[in-house]
């Protein structure tokens, strides 16, 4: 991809968004997981700014949940319940939404009270109310039925360039100059933004460092212990023994 870069064959912020394997450990092991103040910030700034509006949905269900684009991208208004505060992935492969692990990753998910709150004002006062293909009424739709994943994925680009939400850019350049702002395809090419992925990366991190037993995070965000401890553990050994020394000498 660097070399496609030098015959301007593809853009320059290419090559550092790709995840390359580890080929000498035999692991694909991915440390892009974003920070938990980050998304603090990026959440502080879209509830202040763009209250219950898809993007502010989007991000803080992918957060709080760790859900993967493909659990988002399914997700139905009948599939919130409000008054329980939940959430039900169901895979649907016949009516054009599938998830990554079929039937095994069928589960209802729990909201916090703020969070299913702003679920429930992006229903009642955002959510355009059209139904996709199969009469479905998709949670995230556009004017054209369900929004796909991909356009699900440019939101999310566009998001967490720090410009967007005034972090200020990390290369001190001016957004109004920027060639990486305006539509949501230059967002996805800006290089200080963050993969969807590593928000589901973040938020996992984030629950193991707080005490939450790994079988319930991994339980939530259907996940092997495995998989949990390959791809999105990025605890020190350090800071794992330290959580351990409070269970023993508590």
């Amino acid at each position: 991809m660097r070399f496609c870069v030098s015959v301007d064959a593809v853009s320059h912020a290419i090559p550092e968004k790709i995840n390359v394997p580890n080929l000498d450990s035999g692991e694909n092991h991915n440390d892009d997981h974003i920070d938990e103040s980050e998304a603090r910030a990026i959440l502080d700034y879209l509830s202040q700014f763009e209250y219950a509006s898809m993007d502010h949905v989007l991000f803080k269900l992918q957060w709080t949940t760790a859900m993967r684009m493909s659990g988002l991208h399914s997700l139905d208004v009948g599939d919130f319940d409000a008054e329980d505060g939940t959430l039900s992935v169901t895979h649907r492969p016949d009516q054009g939404t599938r998830l990554k692990n079929c039937e095994d990753g069928e589960r209802v998910v729990t909201l916090d009270a703020e969070t299913a709150g702003v679920v429930s004002d992006y229903i009642e006062y955002q959510r355009v109310g059209v139904e996709d293909d199969y009469g479905r009424r998709p949670l995230f739709s556009s004017e054209y039925g369900r929004m796909s994943k991909q356009n699900l994925n440019k939101r999310i680009y566009r998001v967490t360039a720090p410009c967007y939400t005034s972090r200020g850019c990390p290369a001190d350049r001016d957004p109004l100059g920027c060639e990486h702002t305006g539509s949501y395809d230059n967002y996805v090419q800006c290089p200080y933004n963050t993969r969807p992925h590593a928000i589901r990366g973040g938020s996992i991190t984030y629950w193991l460092r707080n005490d939450v037993p790994k079988k319930a995070v991994g339980d939530r965000v259907n996940a092997s212990m495995k998989t949990l401890d390959r791809h999105y553990d990025e605890r020190s050994e350090e800071e794992k023994a330290e959580q351990r020394r409070d269970f023993f000498e508590g």
